[in-house]
């Protein structure tokens, strides 16, 4: 059933690519705007699983890229996020400590 007719072994079928590093890419890049904190922690978690079931498959996985991508942009907006709350937090609290602000 597998034979070529020459002899030779059927070609090893072609590596899948990973759903969760699909994923997480989807989900890093999202994270910029619509779903900012949300999205980029759930591309933290499907990117490093990913990450981690592509090197367990030994080759019979692609995507290792997309997951990796997804993580840096995890952490990016992740970054983003934070310093946008703690500038809104200074300014909050120069404003409170000024005399001449608010009201």
């Amino acid at each position: 059933m597998g034979d070529t007719g020459i002899g030779l072994p059927p070609p090893p079928p072609a590596p899948s690519r990973n759903q969760k590093a699909v994923w997480s890419l989807i989900l890093g890049v999202l994270g910029i705007w619509p779903l900012m904190f949300v999205g980029s922690i759930v591309a933290l978690v499907l990117g490093r699983m990913a990450k981690s079931e592509i090197r367990q498959a030994g080759g019979a996985q692609t995507g290792l890229g997309m997951a990796k991508a997804g993580v840096v942009l995890g952490w990016f907006m992740i970054a983003v996020v934070v310093a946008w709350i703690l500038f809104f937090a200074l300014m909050f609290l120069g404003c409170l400590s000024a005399p001449d602000c608010g009201p």
